[in-house]
């Protein structure tokens, strides 16, 4: 029974890194962070906070949000395809 555990939480494992999230934030069309991790719901709201705390940095270095463009793409690797993509374009004043 402990096998039958063990043998079902290495497959979830393996299923957990045969995808991949990429999140990619730009201001004015300069990319100010992006990164890469195996896909889980841990790992997309880890990488919102290191993208947000990036973008923050740059509004403490006076660059201004007028034009925030934030991508994010969910791939497969075992098929090598994107099964989707996020492109938000928010324009500031």
């Amino acid at each position: 029974m402990v096998e039958n555990v063990s043998a079902e939480s290495d497959k979830k494992e393996r299923r957990r890194m045969d995808f991949r999230v990429e999140l990619q934030v730009l201001v004015c069309g300069k990319e100010v962070g992006s990164l890469t991790r195996p896909f889980s719901l841990g790992s997309v709201e880890e990488g919102i906070k290191v993208l947000k705390d990036k973008v923050r940095r740059n509004e403490e270095n006076n660059i201004h949000l007028q034009n925030l463009e934030i991508k994010a793409q969910l791939h497969d690797v075992a098929k090598n395809s994107v099964l989707y993509s996020i492109h938000i374009v928010s324009a500031g004043a």
